[in-house]
Parts: C-alpha cells; sequence; structure tokens
C-alpha cells in the first residue's frame, strides 16, 4: 500500500467537505479491502474493532451476534473470517455497536440500552457500568442515535461517544462511574461519531459522514489532523453499498503502522460502480474491513 493522504486547508476540513476520488486512473495497492465471512451464515453486522495481543476482535450489532469474534484477513487474497472467539452470556435483545480492551476486560457498548457493559476474562461474567449520568443529560431519548463509540485510556477514563442528532462526548471515571460532558468545539458541519480510539493522549474519532479519521488532542481539546479516506469509500462519488442512504463505516482500529475501518452493510449489497468495489470482485451483502497506511504522526 502506498500513503496517498496529504493535508488539506483548515478551512476545507471545517467546511465538513470530503475528498472523493474522480480520477480515471486508480493505484489499487492504495488500500486493501477484506470481505468480511460469517461464521454460521446469518447476518453480520460488524460494528466495532479492537486489537489485542496478535488479534482483531470485533463485534457485530444484531441480537443473535452474542460472541466477540477474531477477524482474520487472508494474506494471499481479499476475505477475513469472522470467528467466535469468546461467548457472552445475557437476557437481552443487544445492539453492541463499539468494543475496547483494558486490562483483561473487555468494553462494550450497547445503543439500544444506552448501556456500556464489561466482559471480564478472569471470570468470564458480563456485567454493566454503573454509570451516574449528568442529571441534564436524558440517555433514555437517545434510541438509535445513542452510544455508538467507547474508548479506554490507560488511567481508567472511558470516553463515550454519542453518535448523532446532536454528536456529544463524554468521559467518566471507571473507579466510580461519574460521567462528565466535555465540549465539542470546531467540529466539522456534519459531524458524527460512529467509533473512536484513544492513544497517547488523544482520541480519534471515525467521522462517518465525511469519510474521515479526526485526531483530537484530549488535554488541550483541538483538532491536530484527520486522515480522509472518502478516496476509497465514496470513490467517484459512489459509497460501498448500493442502497446506503449514509456511509457504513463503524469500526476504527489503530496500529502502529495501520488504520482499519470496518464497515457495517446494514443488509445492503456492494455497489459495483464503486471502482474499488469492483476491482474487489465483491458481490453480495457481507461486512467490509478495509487497511490503510498509517500516515506518520498521525
Amino acid at each position: 500500500m502506498r500513503n496517498v493522504v496529504g493535508f488539506l486547508l483548515i478551512t476545507f476540513l471545517l467546511s465538513g467537505c470530503h475528498y472523493s476520488d474522480k480520477e480515471e486512473n486508480i493505484d489499487f495497492s492504495d488500500a486493501d479491502l477484506y470481505e468480511v465471512i460469517s461464521p454460521d451464515g446469518k447476518r453480520f453486522d460488524l460494528s466495532g474493532l479492537v486489537k489485542v495481543d496478535s488479534q482483531i476482535i470485533g463485534v457485530a450489532d444484531k441480537p443473535w451476534n452474542k460472541f466477540l469474534y477474531s477477524i482474520n484477513p487472508d494474506d494471499s487474497g481479499n476475505t477475513a473470517s469472522a470467528k467466535r472467539l469468546h461467548s457472552l452470556s445475557y437476557d437481552f435483545k443487544s445492539d453492541f455497536e463499539a468494543v475496547d480492551y483494558s486490562d483483561s476486560t473487555y468494553y462494550m457498548a450497547d445503543e439500544r440500552h444506552s448501556m456500556i457493559y464489561q466482559f471480564d476474562l478472569r471470570t468470564n461474567q458480563l456485567t454493566p457500568l454503573n454509570l451516574s449520568w449528568p442529571q441534564e443529560v436524558d440517555i433514555d431519548e437517545w434510541g438509535n442515535a445513542g452510544i455508538e463509540a467507547i474508548a479506554v485510556d490507560s488511567a481508567g477514563i472511558i470516553y463515550i461517544g454519542k453518535e448523532r442528532d446532536e454528536p456529544a462526548l463524554f468521559r467518566a471515571d471507571l473507579s466510580d462511574g461519574a460521567v462528565v460532558s466535555i465540549k465539542l468545539n470546531n467540529f466539522p458541519d456534519n459531524f458524527d461519531v460512529s467509533d473512536m480510539k484513544y492513544e497517547n493522549q488523544h482520541l480519534y474519532f471515525l467521522n462517518r459522514s465525511n469519510f474521515q479519521v479526526i485526531k483530537w488532542n484530549a488535554e488541550t481539546k483541538e483538532i491536530i489532523d484527520y486522515f480522509d479516506y472518502g478516496y476509497v469509500l465514496n470513490a467517484g462519488g459512489e459509497k460501498a453499498y448500493s442502497r446506503s442512504r449514509y456511509p457504513m463505516a463503524e469500526g476504527l482500529l489503530l496500529t502502529s503502522e495501520h488504520i482499519w475501518i470496518a464497515l457495517d452493510n446494514n443488509g445492503d449489497s456492494y455497489n459495483k460502480e464503486n471502482r474499488w468495489i469492483e476491482m474487489s470482485n465483491f458481490a453480495g451483502e457481507n461486512p467490509l474491513l478495509v487497511c490503510f497506511n498509517r500516515p506518520k504522526g498521525f
């Protein structure tokens, strides 16, 4: 792969615009695309990613997906197999939209109930986090525009991202569950939050609507940089899925060398008008995993 992402003017960033490649000649080595194969043939809407040791771990957002999955890209092809890794025992109708990991514990966001759960590998128990939300925040009103993203730092802080209408950011101390609101200034128009990761005092927002990953300093509360992936997932103005009204990126994973983005298919089929999808010869309606080179310093 080759890094093709450059810096654009800050006014372009703040406008909420995104770049979509319109050139006739495309270097298809710029990104690697993988069709994610369900482990049981059922609909598998991949919605969150995290790296644990050497494995990519994912969650899916349908009630029958009661597992944490290992996602295994094929080095010699363009598929990634999803395999059941950890079974989750619970008695509610789930909608897991995000996953993170810290100190032998997975954290998962259930958007349907505006809840965050922890799965401790030492006990194999799934338990809810006891969070105390600010009085002015009514999580019961969020519905399908609620908790879409979480990120845990090394100091025992969990960041919580409300997806849209209006997007919002919160932080909670895992020791006492007290939630506080964080104001977001100077973010792009049409900003939404479909996933987050924390790394070295920075939060990385998956800004789905603008085909961007935004790097934000959690100390100074300033946007530092961004990575634009629209040249692949909105190539020529064509999204990855044919009937999708919205972009489908829902999972973000950062490694030292790569940026991984997972797309929930939402029941839609691949869009052959997108030249990357056409080149990959994908058919059907499986989720998509895309790997980009991570720009230096991002």
